[in-house]
């Protein structure tokens, strides 16, 4: 049983999975201080595109206990395993100190701690009751980290001279 060691005075969480080889989600979500979340679901999501939503006490409250459960100033900004086509998770967690980043390519190196909270935001959405939105591209504060794993998008087409 994981328990909380720690008291991060956490103000905002940012989430990012993203595509593999297969049908892996990817989606980003935030999480404010007060448990309401933004979400973007962008391939293999149940929901896809922009909501908004609020936890339940009970869901902010288990994943406030998970992140105090993690050693967020010791955590590398990299964890890679050693094959490929597998997914990218991506967490940042804004306290009221600093802000703290870490990702993970496949699950293998990264404390089983993150994992754990990695698995229980990768589900979230599911749970929470989430309305369409479209205004929530411009409510996102983590705005580079939402893109990060992520492959630059292809250029423009070329226009050929009539």
């Amino acid at each position: 049983k994981i328990k909380s060691q720690f008291d991060w005075k956490t103000e905002r969480i940012g989430f990012y999975s993203t595509g593999c080889f297969g049908t892996c989600p990817s989606m980003y979500l935030e999480i404010d201080s007060i448990g309401n979340m933004i979400f973007n679901g962008k391939y293999y999501t149940e929901k896809e595109g922009f909501y908004t939503g609020k936890l339940s006490a009970y869901q902010f409250e288990i994943i406030k206990s998970e992140v105090n459960s993690i050693r967020l100033d010791s955590l590398r900004k990299m964890y890679s395993a050693n094959w490929t086509d597998d997914q990218t998770c991506g967490i940042m967690i804004k306290t009221s100190d600093t802000t703290y980043e870490s990702s993970a390519y496949g699950f293998d190196k990264e404390p089983i701690e993150l994992r754990i909270l990695f698995h229980r935001l990768m589900e979230l959405y599911k749970n929470v009751e989430l309305k369409k939105d479209t205004t929530v591209k411009e409510k996102f504060e983590f705005k580079g980290f939402q893109y990060s794993g992520y492959p630059p998008p292809p250029p423009p087409p070329i226009e050929e001279n009539k």
